[in-house]
């Protein structure tokens, strides 16, 4: 994904004022509150507050840096709090102790890739010998075909690094425009709910001209749709109204764009 989930120091001790022993380490002062002082967290924390030669009752601010570290990356046999969190999170089938550790966690940049979300001998420039140029030319054309029904949608701005939840329903929608031409499907009944929300008025021509070219691949393309341009370019108009909400439901007219232009209905009047 370009960005991994890493436990954050800063979410784990809060309050640095804190000691230890006042639950400065809050995820595990939380736990420990639960099962108890003696419970397994804080036997090994004072168990390494005596290897190390430092005091649960210090707050973590005056600890030495080496004692800080030690206690929140580990070292030896001792587990630091960060590491156990970052393990437990991975190996744990429980969906509520994921939940709990991701309110101690922050997004990074993945290391291996810098945010581009591929493996680095994917990123790594190739000198292509003439023969290995033919052969991935096939390749490289079906790309930016694929590329093209995305600009073809009104969607040149999307950049790899915007998150699919981050995207509006007229976006999600275009986006499964693009893929259902590249599929080349036939015979499949499309119903989309105004994917024109968001798109600029100068790329509405674009998304008509996509939806006619799944039609003319031998789909049927039902549209709900305010835009005129959208509605002057439909091949049948079913116009329900009059009004919106309980106030419309009725069928008020069905026909041709042209046939609704000389119409008695608010439609008509509006376009």
């Amino acid at each position: 994904m370009g960005e991994k989930l890493e436990v954050d120091p800063k979410l784990v001790i809060p309050n640095p004022k804190l000691s230890i022993a006042e639950g400065a380490i809050f995820p595990w002062a939380h736990a420990s509150h639960k099962i108890g002082r003696q419970g397994f967290f804080w036997w090994k924390l004072e168990e390494l507050a005596k290897q190390e030669k430092f005091s649960l009752k210090t707050p973590v601010k005056n600890l030495p840096q080496r004692v800080l570290d030690l206690v929140l990356q580990g070292g030896g046999e001792w587990e630091g709090v960060l590491v156990w969190m970052q393990r437990r999170y991975h190996e744990t089938d429980s969906e509520y102790a994921r939940e709990e550790i991701e309110q101690y966690m922050v997004e990074k940049l993945c290391e291996a890739c810098k945010g581009k979300r591929l493996k680095p001998e994917i990123l790594a420039e190739l000198s292509l010998q003439e023969h290995e140029k033919r052969i991935s030319s096939l390749v490289i054309k079906e790309i930016v075909n694929r590329l093209q029904f995305l600009v073809d949608v009104g969607l040149e701005y999307l950049t790899l690094s915007r998150k699919t939840q981050t995207l509006s329903g007229g976006e999600e929608q275009r986006i499964r425009l693009a893929t259902q031409i590249g599929s080349k499907l036939t015979g499949v009944l499309y119903i989309l709910d105004e994917p024109s929300v968001g798109l600029h008025a100068r790329d509405q021509g674009r998304l008509i001209t996509t939806l006619k070219e799944l039609r003319d691949l031998g789909n049927t393309i039902v549209v709900v749709e305010h835009d005129p341009q959208t509605i002057n370019s439909a091949d049948w108009v079913v116009d329900i109204g009059p009004g919106a909400g309980k106030h419309g439901g009725r069928v008020t007219f069905t026909g041709t764009p042209k046939a609704l232009l000389k119409s008695k209905t608010l439609t008509g009047d509006y376009l």
